[in-house]
């Protein structure tokens, strides 16, 4: 199987892009603050009262939602 070349972009607002062939790729695009969060939670941690500080000294909070949670940027 030939694996695709794909440049990556992190953003400080916990966010990616992500470019095949200068074309952005939407399905491999997900939070990478999300992602972190959920690999916490499967891990013991209470993701709901821990403190989220982004590379930029922003600080991030969970919100509980009928689906899980989602997150913003304070």
């Amino acid at each position: 199987m030939n694996k695709q070349k794909a440049e990556v972009m992190f953003f400080p607002n916990g966010n990616t892009a992500v470019f095949v062939n200068r074309k952005q790729f939407p399905k491999c695009q997900r939070s990478w603050f999300k992602m972190f969060v959920d690999f916490l939670d499967i891990s013991g941690i209470d993701i709901m009262n821990s403190k989220y500080t982004l590379p930029n000294g922003n600080l991030a909070e969970l919100i509980k939602t009928d689906n899980g949670y989602n997150w913003r940027i304070l």
